[in-house]
């Protein structure tokens, strides 16, 4: 069973890719990812902001009403500027930041699904894109900090040998 699981993470983890892919795939690519996502929920959040009145008439947007208004936009808002706040930033101890934001990210970016699902019928785009947010969110959150930990890991082993 330990070998299933090690490989089923070898594959989730991106492992099986060269290690200068695996480092494009980790660094300017995910801070892709992290920018349409910050965007997103800052979009999100400024929409809630300012129309939030209005969008509550709509039937797709019926169950954001669940919580204050003030809730909705401050955390949507706080998620996508810290995520902008950590990308500026190219350090090892912020790529591991970077990557518990996109996991934050992700759980908001579900949320979104979830209360966009809550409406259905009828099917609504509102259903596809957060999902497809929440798990690129997600799957590159948790390899960007698998991959910087492995990165600082090798490093320290390097000094270790070097010293002795």
């Amino acid at each position: 069973m330990n070998k299933q699981i090690n490989w089923l993470q070898f594959l989730i983890g991106w492992r099986f890719l060269p290690e200068r892919l695996q480092g494009w795939l980790f660094g300017t690519a995910t801070r892709a990812v992290e920018c349409v996502s910050a965007l997103g929920l800052i979009g999100f959040a400024l929409v809630f902001a300012f129309d939030d009145d209005l969008l509550h008439e709509y039937p797709i947007y019926a169950k954001f009403k669940e919580l204050p208004e003030w809730v909705i936009v401050s955390s949507l808002l706080l998620i996508g500027l810290l995520q902008l706040w950590a990308m500026a930033y190219r350090s090892r101890r912020s790529n591991i930041l970077s990557g518990y934001m996109l996991l934050l990210a992700s759980g908001a970016w579900f949320m979104i699904f979830i209360a966009f699902s809550a409406s259905y019928p009828p099917a609504n785009t509102g259903m596809v894109l957060p999902l497809v947010l929440s798990f690129v969110c997600g799957l590159a959150g948790k390899n960007l900090i698998d991959f910087t930990r492995r990165k600082i890991r090798v490093n320290n082993e390097l000094k270790n040998r070097k010293g002795a």
